[in-house]
Parts: C-alpha cells; structure tokens; sequence
C-alpha cells in the first residue's frame, strides 16, 4: 500500500475505534478465538491504536483485529486466534493531536502528542515500546527474534528482557535503575522517530514511498546509532531528573547520527529495501577472485579524509592491501600505516603495542574469513552478503560505507550503479582475547616539559597528584568530608583545560570514596575562584586481569568548551589504569564496530572513482597527507596549557 494512501490513517484521523472479531482473510473460520492483552508505551500511550498486523504494512486496516489504548497503555484485543497473535507483529499507531503520553501529563499540552509515528513489537510480545519496535525491525531484516533480541541488548548494554514493562520495573527490584534507563533510552528513541516520520512525511507522499518502507529506513538508522543514544542517556541521567531534558538529547542525536534527508528520500529507501533481500555469500571465494574494495571517509572541524582500498588473496595467498586517499588536488596518494609503539591495547596477554595491519587471511570453510592482524588479539573473522545494486544510488550505497559516509558527498545525487555492479555487507567477529581499551603513551612533551617526558619513563600520559605524576589509584580517594571546592591541586586531579574564552582555567575532578566523582570549574584570572559543577561516578572494573578505573562524566559537564580534556565525547567517560609504574588515562573505543559496512567489486569501484570529486564537498581544509606516512589512529598533537600538566588521553 502506498504511502500516500496511509495518510488519513497516520496523520489526520484520530485512533481507530476495536473492530473485534477475527474476519481477516487469514483466520480459519472454525477456529476458537481468544483474546490478547498488553501495553503499549514510550512512557505509557494513552489513546492510540494498537493492532495485529496481519498483512504488514505498518497500518491498522480494516478487519485486522484492533483496540484503543486506555489508561497505562493497557489494551485488548478480542476476537483473535492463537495462530493470528503467534504468527503477526503488534502495531501502535500514535496519532498526533490525540495519543497522550502519561510521562508528560504535567506538560503545558497535558501529553498529547505531537508528531505522529508507529511502534510495532515481535510476535507473541504484549509489550509494546520504542526498543521492541527496533527488536522487530531486526525480525524484519531477516534474523530470528532471539538474534534480533540479542543485537538490539547488545547496542543498550543490557541482559534484560526488552519485552517487559520498563516503566512498572523502574518503579521496584534489584533491576530498578536500569529499567529507568531503559525507559529514557526508550523516550529518546521515540523521539528520534517521530521528529524524522514528521520530517519525511510529505516527500514520501510525493515521491510514492511505501509507509513499511519508510518506517523501517527510520528504525533502520535508529538502530545504527542506538549504542550512540545509550551512551549519551548514561551521561545525561548523571545530571538528575530534573535536568534530563529528552528533547534536547533527541535533538543532538538526530542531526549527528540519524537525520535523513528529503533529497534523494526514495533511494535512500530503495538501498534499505535491498540490503534486506541480501543473500549470504562466501566471503573466501570472493576475496580470492576478485577482492573486495572499501570506502572510509571521515569529516572533522578542519579536514575531510577520503580514502579507499582493495583487499584480496593473490594466487600465492600472499595479502594485497592497497590503500589510498584522495588529495586536495583529486589525486590519488598511496597510504602507509606505521606501527607506533606507544599505543597501546589491552589484551589478555596485557597491554601490548596496537597493530592493526592485516598480515594474512585465514579462509574458513563455512565462507568467512579471518583477518589476522599484527596484534593477534584483534584479529576479526568476517561474513558478507551480496546485495543487489544496479540501477541503485551511488550517493545512497556511499552513506553505509565505512567511517562518517561523507563519501557520498563527493558524487552526484543521480549517479547510479551500472549493469555488474555489486556491494558486499560485512559482519565481523571479534576475537575474544581484544578489549576496547586503550591509551597512547604519548611524546607531545618531549620538548616542552622534557622534566616530565623524563619521569614518566619517556612518555607524557600520566595523572599528576600532589604535585607529582601519580604511582597507584587508591590515594586519589578522598573522604567525603574532604570534599570542598578544591585549591589549585588539593586532593583533585586535572581533567580537562578550559578554552581562550574561559581566560586560564581547568576543569578538575575529586574521587569520593563510595562511588561518588565532583566535577568542579578552577579559574586564576580575572578572579580566583573553584566552583562546583556537578557530580558523576566512578568504579573500578577488572579485564584481563587489570584494574581499570572508570569515570562517569555528567553531560553538562562533558559539553563544556575545552582545548584539551581526558574525556571521551564518545561516551563522556574515562578511565585510569596503571601502567610501568605510573597512573595512565585510558580510552574505551565506542566505534559500534564496522558491522553493516558495504564493500564493493570492481565495477562498482570504478564507478565511484570515476564519477567522485573534491570539488562536490562542503569547503573544508583538505588533508595534506599526500602519500606522507599518516599519523596513528587518535594520536593527535596538543599543546598542553601552561599550569595544566595533566597528559591528554590519546586512548
């Protein structure tokens, strides 16, 4: 059914009243029929129609079994048979103007919604939310409810059952707080949904874009930045209730990860609609014919970074790993990774310099392939699936390539793939002796603070207290009476140094005993003055036998402006460990893995690089790599300000 035909449905008309019985054509006529009850809530949805979707289409059409929502969420569906309810999804049509969410009856609005959207649950849920909606998009992509249910627990960084009541949990439990946290995940995710079906809604009607389809573009990007929403939710409810402001973390969500554009709406879903009809090939067959050609591109405040490669076996079953960028001139420059060895990972053979070059592939029999690396403990084994791209975007394919996407900026938005074009989309597996953590021992005091590159055994990541770099971790812990706004250096540790405008000042951090971290602003000029800002937490965690120590970062106090910081934007959080003797400043990579990368031949390929150019990116400062050996992964060069001694992490 067409989009523009769903409109009444969706977007003007009110909730449908239950029609009850069980006359869809796919009910047996003499089969005993029962009833269903459940929920439906981001926080509980009064007022909206809840059905089984007997034909999946995203709609509650006539004769499929349906019922309004009442107080709670609560509904019932008559009439049904256990096959109907076994065998079909639930759908919520949330109606803008009449659907009342009860998390924000005290609003001006009393609740009432107002952006339309839908939520949908797997078969056999009577829970229906924003996190089991993106539990059946999972369904719909082709994998089992439990695979499904284990990706998307993956992404929260939760065991729970998503198909129970968060909001009745969060009340009570062992599991109370992290149901809450749930429930914020869930608000914030449905947010991101209805700003982008509003967004949308008129571009779809225009271009003939089937509602199913377009709802599951939306989850689709949804779910990608669904570990990105968990993290931010974390650091947010780490500034209290009464500042956790889920239109504003929507909002910011929304622009940096998931915000889809109007222009080219149609083939953006057309690429979606075809990585789900992908079929699984041999990964090992495909990388000793032809290889597989990739494309990673990265966009920060100065530069845009487009590169490419090729990865293949030769007939000796030697590794062919050419890597390219292309310059400010639209040139093609040759790469070259050098190892540096004072970055480091940990593993469970403890931390062990970081080598990520790929030294020879392991072809296994079930077609996948293991990429065997320098390091062995991030050696990834690896599955692809064919999809069907001729006649598809070139610009749509470019956004699910590998790093930020900006590739697809570089082509035309009416490019497309021609006859023999094909795109592979990768699966990895991480070996499980690897970790995420990691720190850079760092050199960028050699010359400016030689006293220091000296007494941290020729390195600059360190953690100063009283003065002096830090040996162990236990007497950074303070006493909670011992926490008053610090002086300069007294019982506190430098995390972050505050920018030009924020004239000579640091951000500085107590470690409370029982859990507790205080964040407090330290300005020398004009005034001198400590002022609190908020409170996070800190713990200690064990891998691979190491004490990580892990602090927790509130949002307000993770967004402030700063010229250095210990603080991983990712995730607003960072760690300490000790490492040869002194305390370090540990990272924890937050890159949701390269899982759903496209990968091209060599068609494909061409046609990209045939058609891509400079001068269709936004003006940016260009890269001046140029073949030149390229600068480690997340090592940067910062000048330390003066008084701030404090190593910036390099994790």
């Amino acid at each position: 059914m067409k989009f523009q035909q769903t409109l009444t449905s969706l977007f003007v008309i009110g909730a449908l009243s239950a029609c009850g019985g069980s006359s869809s054509s796919n009910s047996v006529a003499d089969e005993a029929t029962t009833s269903v009850s459940g929920k439906a809530a981001d926080g509980y949805l009064r007022n909206a129609t809840v059905c089984l979707d007997l034909d999946k289409n995203k709609m509650c059409d006539a004769g499929e079994p349906s019922a309004t929502t009442g107080e709670g969420g609560a509904f019932t569906l008559e009439g049904v048979t256990q096959a109907e309810i076994d065998e079909n999804p639930l759908l919520v049509i949330v109606t803008k103007g009449e659907t009342v969410d009860e998390d924000y009856l005290d609003d001006a609005n009393g609740g009432v919604v107002q952006k339309a959207y839908t939520l949908s649950a797997p078969a056999g849920y009577t829970f229906i939310s924003p996190l089991t909606t993106l539990v059946q998009n999972e369904v719909e992509n082709g994998n089992s409810i439990e695979q499904a249910e284990s990706s998307v627990q993956g992404k929260l960084g939760t065991t729970l059952a998503l198909d129970k009541d968060y909001v009745e949990a969060k009340a009570s439990g062992d599991d109370a707080a992290e149901f809450k946290k749930l429930h914020q995940i869930a608000q914030v995710t449905a947010n991101v949904i209805a700003t982008n079906m509003d967004a949308l809604k008129t571009t779809a009607e225009t271009e003939g874009v089937e509602l199913d389809e377009l709802v599951s573009l939306i989850t689709t990007k949804v779910f990608a930045a669904l570990a990105t929403i968990t993290q931010t939710v974390e650091s947010a409810a780490l500034d209290g209730d009464d500042n956790f402001d889920v239109e504003s973390i929507a909002t910011d969500i929304n622009e940096d990860h998931v915000a889809i554009e109007t222009e080219g709406l149609k083939e953006q879903v057309a690429q979606n609609e075809a990585t789900k009809t992908s079929m699984q090939i041999s990964l090992a067959e495909l990388i000793k014919d032809g290889g597989i050609h990739w494309f990673w591109s990265e966009e920060d405040d100065d530069t845009i970074f487009l590169e490419f490669g090729m990865l293949k076996l030769d007939s000796a079953g030697d590794v062919i790993d050419d890597e390219y960028e292309i310059d400010e001139n639209d040139e093609q420059q040759v790469l070259t990774f050098e190892v540096d060895p004072k970055q480091l990972i940990l593993t469970d053979k403890g931390w062990v310099a970081e080598d990520d070059n790929i030294k020879t592939i392991t072809l296994n029999a079930d077609g996948s392939i293991t990429l065997n690396m320098g390091t062995t403990a991030l050696n990834e084994t690896v599955t692809a699936k064919e999809i069907a791209i001729e006649g598809l975007s070139v610009q749509a394919a470019l956004q699910n390539s590998g790093g930020d996407g900006t590739w697809a900026e570089a082509v035309s938005s009416t490019l497309k793939f021609p006859a023999g074009s094909k795109a592979y989309q990768l699966d990895f597996t991480p070996s499980s002796a690897s970790s995420p953590y990691g720190f850079n021992l760092g050199d960028w005091c050699e010359e400016g603070n030689p006293t220091r590159w000296e007494q941290l055994g020729e390195s600059c990541n360190g953690v100063d207290w009283d003065g002096e770099p830090a040996t162990t971790l236990d007497p950074m812990i303070i006493n909670a009476s011992a926490s008053t706004p610090p002086s300069m250096a007294e019982n506190s540790i430098y995390i972050a140094g505050l920018t030009e405008n924020q004239v000579n000042g640091d951000i500085i951090m107590q470690v409370i005993q029982g859990g507790k971290a205080d964040f407090y602003k330290r300005l020398f000029y004009p005034t001198d003055s400590t002022t609190k800002l908020a409170s996070g937490t800190w713990k200690d965690i064990t891998v691979h036998g190491k004490v990580l120590r892990e602090f927790s970062v509130p949002s307000s106090v993770a967004n402030i402006d700063t010229n250095w910081s210990d603080v991983n934007e990712d995730n607003n959080k960072f760690f300490h460990t000790v490492y040869n003797g002194f305390v370090r400043v540990v990272w924890e990579d937050t890159e949701d893995g390269d899982d759903g990368e496209l990968v091209f031949n060599e068609v494909a390929k061409n046609t990209i690089l045939t058609n891509a150019s400079r001068d269709m990116l936004p003006e940016k400062e260009q890269s001046e790599n140029g073949g030149e050996t390229e600068q480690p992964e997340n090592e940067e060069e910062t000048e330390i300000p003066s008084g701030t001694e404090q190593a910036m992490s390099q994790g």
